[in-house]
């Protein structure tokens, strides 16, 4: 293991040693895919289980929520289900718990499920920025996050004396939003950041109609915002002053299902699984548009990584120790398909799958 310095600090600063990227044993500095797991460990980790009580507590970015409480329902033998969130208005995996039985008469049926209180806390997800916070405050033992630390971040660690490691479990992608009606169907990068700085306003200059170009950006919290700033303005400032207010990506789709014009940005498992709109299409950019097979061909231009942070006094041989390894293995490569997000490596998903060799 060793530190890993990125384009995340923007200062130029280096801040000590508060970020571990563990990396393949190349020494890559992105690495793609995952440390090999034994068949006999393999074997240990399919046997693993927890109660609700010592499950450990998965903080993480908003995107990465469903990946959780996969895990935590898989793991503890926990009913689950896909819902609507009433409050943020988008689609989650929710852990149950089964209402006593009243029989009031003969054939009546069960009351439904509700959510399971304690278990839906222990994976419930405030947001990229919070969560590190809380793993370096010691208020969660893993994360799940759409992007490395930022600088704020890693000084707060350095200054708590915290080391966090981060390994890649999965594929995403910046994805370009556009209302439906927009005639529009691809853009480059560099058209991108021409929208962004300001240097293009309207959408006849992309072909389009002659209509002025609304671009909208994130809260600065945000993940999506950080890469956008990272893979496509490259230290350039955005021009943009129509912001979303709050820190949930939610905000994105309502604005642009409103403003025909308009243009946005967000991760594509949040546009594909938990945010689908029929007003809002995905725009192509550089001619690729972001799917799971061009994803996971890495020939979409705007790949990102989903990442699992802890902290590097987390003991080997503790319960979030044991579910970082389970994450990290073939089991967990095929709980991330099953989530929607694309795997690294599709073939271990598929290993896992598989039954022990005899």
């Amino acid at each position: 293991m060793r530190c890993i310095y990125g384009n995340w600090i923007r200062s130029g600063l280096l801040l000590g040693c508060a970020l571990l990227l563990i990396a393949q044993a190349n020494g890559a500095d992105a690495p793609s895919e995952l440390q090999p797991v034994s068949p006999q460990k393999l074997e240990e980790l399919k046997a693993l289980r927890f109660t609700v009580d010592d499950f450990p507590r998965i903080n993480g970015s908003q995107i990465t929520q469903p990946l959780s409480t996969l895990a935590a329902c898989k793991l503890t033998g926990t009913e689950g289900k896909w819902e609507i969130d009433p409050h943020r208005k988008i689609r989650l995996y929710f852990p149950l718990e089964p209402r006593k039985i009243v029989t009031k008469k003969p054939g009546q049926k069960n009351i439904p499920l509700t959510i399971h209180s304690k278990l839906d806390r222990k994976t419930y997800h405030h947001g990229t920025h919070r969560s590190y916070v809380n793993l370096i405050k010691g208020k969660a033992d893993l994360l799940l996050v759409a992007r490395p630390p930022n600088a704020e971040e890693i000084q707060l660690a350095e200054d708590k004396g915290v080391i966090i490691e981060l390994r890649p479990i999965a594929k995403d992608a910046l994805t370009i939003i556009v209302h439906s009606d927009n005639k529009v169907r691809s853009v480059t990068t560099e058209q991108l950041h021409g929208i962004y700085t300001g240097k293009i306003t309207n959408w006849k200059e992309l072909g389009g109609k002659d209509e002025m170009i609304q671009p909208l950006r994130q809260s600065t919290s945000s993940s999506a915002q950080q890469i956008m700033e990272d893979r496509v303005m490259k230290g350039d400032e955005m021009a943009v002053t129509r912001g979303l207010n709050g820190s949930r990506m939610r905000g994105s789709e309502n604005v642009l299902t409103k403003s025909p014009d308009g243009i946005a940005f967000a991760s594509y498992y949040y546009i594909r699984f938990m945010a689908a709109s029929m007003v809002t299409k995905p725009c192509a950019v550089d001619g690729v548009l972001p799917y799971h097979d061009t994803i996971q061909a890495d020939k979409y231009p705007h790949i990102t990584r989903i990442y699992l942070a802890s902290r590097s006094d987390l003991p080997a041989d503790s319960k979030a120790g044991a579910l970082r390894d389970w994450l990290l293995s073939p089991l967990g490569q095929a709980l991330v398909a099953k989530s929607g997000l694309v795997p690294l490596d599709p073939n271990a998903a598929k290993q896992a799958q598989q039954p022990p060799a005899k």
